[in-house]
């Protein structure tokens, strides 16, 4: 099969899957009630700070607790140390003092 024809099946397809997706969220805007009523207690304003602070806490203890997997991530890994001086093998004329 062509590559043209392979990808005007996967378009066919796609196009399917979407449309129902398309025709389910029509259906529910046409259906809902058309007034709606909100009411915000005081509270709310206090929950939303509680949540922004609690994440904040959150994440710090997740990267304490985490912090040395997230440096070996982001830091190079050190060369490879040098190898120790060895001394050089001596032939059985040369006298070493």
């Amino acid at each position: 099969m062509p590559w043209f024809l392979t990808n005007m099946v996967v378009m066919r397809i796609y196009n399917k899957k979407y449309s129902k997706i398309f025709f389910v969220f029509t259906v529910l805007v046409f259906i809902e009630p058309l007034q709606t009523f909100a009411y915000i207690d005081p509270g709310t304003g206090s929950f939303f700070i509680q949540m922004i602070i609690a994440s904040a806490v959150g994440l710090s203890f997740t990267m304490r607790a985490s912090w040395g997997t997230i440096k070996r991530f982001f830091v190079r890994k050190s060369a490879q140390p040098a190898q120790l001086a060895q001394p050089e093998e001596t032939h059985g004329d040369e006298k070493t003092h």
